[in-house]
C-alpha cells in the first residue's frame, strides 16, 4: 500500500512540475510571437510526456530494470547524434534564439559582418534564415554563422537615418561656394522626399588629399533605401550645379606603364 502510494506522489508531483514547465515554455514562446511556436510547443509537450513515462514505469520493479537500459542507451544514443549532429544542433540553438529575442525579424533590411551580405529577411527556419539580396537572390545562411555575426538592423533605429556623403574638390575652389551649393542641394532633396530636421543642414572641411579637399554633409532620410537614392539624386544634380559655377572635382590620374 505504501509502494502504490509512493508511485501515484511521485508521478502526480512529475505531472504537476511538466504541465507548469509546459506552460511557462509556451506562455514565453506567444508571448515573444516566436515563429512556428505551435510546432516548437508540441515537441516540447512530447518529450515531456516521454519523461513522465519513463519516470511513471521505472518505479515498479518488473519495468525498472528496461527503463534503466532505456536511459542509460539515451544517453548514449543522446550522446553520439550531439557529436555526429553538432553544426546541426547549433543552428537549431541559434535558430531558437533568433526567434526568442529578436536581432531581426522577417521584413528587415540588415547587414552582415559590415557589409559581407546586404539583404531582406524572407523567411527565419529553425535551422537557418533566408536573405534576399538586392538582386533578388535568395541566400540561405545558417543560424549558428548569423548568431555569431556582427548584424547591422536598419530597422532597429530611430525614425530618422544619417546618410554621408563625402565628395572631394579641387585646390582653388571657392569653397564657400562649393559648400553653399552642396548644402542647398541636400536641403531641395530633404524637402522633395518631406524629410525634416531639427538640426541644420552642416558640410564639413573633414581632410586635405593629394589630389583636393574633401567635404562631408550628413543626408537625414527615413530608412536605408531612401538615404541610397537621395545621395544619388544629389550627387548627379551636384556635378551639373558645380559645372555650371565652374567647380572642380579633385584631380585624379591613373599612370599605366608597360613593362
Amino acid at each position: 500500500m505504501i509502494y502504490m502510494k509512493s508511485i501515484i506522489i511521485v508521478t502526480v508531483v512529475s505531472i504537476i512540475v511538466s504541465i507548469g514547465i509546459y506552460k511557462g515554455i509556451r506562455k514565453v514562446l506567444y508571448k515573444k510571437d516566436v515563429t512556428n511556436k505551435a510546432s516548437f510547443a508540441r515537441l516540447i509537450k512530447y518529450i515531456l510526456v516521454f519523461i513522465n513515462g519513463m519516470i511513471f514505469l521505472g518505479q515498479f520493479e518488473q519495468t525498472k530494470p528496461i527503463m534503466s537500459y532505456l536511459a542509460a542507451s539515451s544517453g548514449v544514443v543522446a550522446l553520439v547524434l550531439g557529436v555526429a549532429a553538432k553544426d546541426a544542433f547549433g543552428n537549431l540553438c541559434s535558430g531558437l534564439m533568433i526567434l526568442t529575442f529578436k536581432p531581426f525579424v522577417e521584413g528587415d533590411l540588415i547587414k552582415v559582418n559590415q557589409g559581407e551580405l546586404i539583404g531582406y529577411v524572407e523567411s527565419i527556419r529553425f535551422r537557418h534564415t533566408i536573405i534576399r539580396t538586392y538582386e533578388s537572390n535568395r541566400i540561405i545562411v545558417p543560424n549558428a554563422t548569423l548568431n555569431s555575426a556582427t548584424i547591422e538592423n536598419a530597422f532597429f533605429q530611430d525614425t530618422r537615418k544619417n546618410n554621408y556623403l563625402e565628395i572631394e574638390v579641387s585646390y582653388g575652389t571657392d569653397i564657400d561656394l562649393a559648400i553653399d551649393i552642396l548644402k542647398s542641394l541636400v536641403e531641395k532633396t530633404m524637402n522633395e522626399y518631406e524629410i525634416q530636421s531639427e538640426d541644420p543642414i552642416e558640410a564639413k572641411v573633414i581632410n586635405f588629399s593629394t589630389t583636393g579637399i574633401d567635404l562631408r554633409v550628413v543626408v537625414p532620410s527615413k530608412t536605408s533605401l531612401e538615404g541610397f537614392d537621395m545621395l544619388a539624386k544629389i550627387r548627379y544634380e551636384l556635378i551639373k550645379e558645380y559645372e555650371k559655377a565652374n567647380i572642380h572635382f579633385g584631380n585624379y590620374s591613373v599612370e599605366v606603364s608597360q613593362s
